[in-house]
């Protein structure tokens, strides 16, 4: 099961973060799951596994604008998704006893709390098949290529910031298999992997936007922002894995993609064909 909370809020004096708001918003759930059992903060915090939640950054409410570093006095949101239920009910016991929270040195009022919870089976029982999509990656996105090679450590990585069809399919799918009792086939792995789905478009191109997570240190992000059209060739077409793609990518829109998701990066909009008409930008 996956839950998603949404908090809404005021910032009366403005807000003002060290680098990309993201940073922030995973140490308000650290902090947050640590009010209450400060053990699985720890666990959280030390654990080499994958993580089983994400984090979207600072949005504006009325315009959906990311915050990257600092703005004046707002009504703001952001979104936790966690894909464990020990941690969701924490997080829940947390939240609803907070009227406010601070981002570094401000407070913000909590105005909302909304939660929507998620069932992995659901994705696939209302998937669509799907022959052309766009995702629209909303924050910066980058892969980890990882290395075997000699010169460079072993599970050592670099940073990858672009969309790669097999790339991102992969990155979702890992993520998926780690916390779905539904598990995917190995067969559609090699599907993707002999170019089942494809880059069909750039319609207004995409960038690399570098991001410090401290600003007095040079450890630093880059990712890619912007639109990409794909395709599943009809060479290769299987209508099962079409299916398994559109649930793939509606489940990704929950749990973001790529590397350092947990801080708010590789926050997407995913749309089929027939509704890309209507989700330019």
């Amino acid at each position: 099961m996956l839950t998603q909370f949404s908090l809404s809020f005021i910032s009366p004096e403005g807000l003002r973060f060290q680098s990309f708001s993201g940073y922030a918003v995973r140490g308000i759930f650290f902090d947050l799951i640590k009010s209450v059992d400060e053990k699985m903060a720890e666990k959280l915090h030390s654990s080499k596994d994958i993580a089983p939640y994400s984090v979207t950054p600072v949005e504006f409410v009325e315009s959906g604008r990311i915050v990257y570093k600092e703005c004046g006095p707002m009504k703001g949101r952001f979104k936790i998704t966690v894909m464990k239920d020990e941690i969701s009910e924490i997080l829940r016991d947390a939240i609803i006893s907070r009227d406010s929270i601070n981002f570094v040195d401000r407070k913000a009022i909590i105005t909302e709390i909304s939660v929507r919870e998620f069932d992995f089976r659901s994705f696939l029982e209302n998937a669509k098949s799907v022959r052309k999509f766009s995702i629209k990656f909303r924050t910066p996105c980058y892969f980890r290529l990882l290395s075997s090679k000699e010169g460079r450590r072993r599970g050592q990585y670099r940073a990858y910031p672009l969309p790669d069809p097999a790339f991102l399919l992969r990155s979702v799918l890992r993520l998926w298999n780690s916390f779905s009792d539904v598990k995917i086939e190995e067969k559609f792995v090699e599907w993707v992997d002999d170019g089942g789905v494809s880059i069909s478009g750039f319609p207004k191109g995409i960038k690399t936007v570098r991001v410090y997570e401290h600003p007095t240190t040079n450890k630093w992000n880059v990712g890619f922002i912007g639109r990409v059209h794909y395709s599943l060739p009809d060479d290769s077409y299987n209508p099962k894995f079409s299916l398994i793609v559109d649930a793939l990518m509606s489940f990704a829109e929950i749990s973001n993609v790529g590397g350092n998701r947990t801080a708010g990066f590789g926050v997407v909009e995913y749309r089929r064909a027939e509704e890309c008409s209507s989700s330019q930008g």
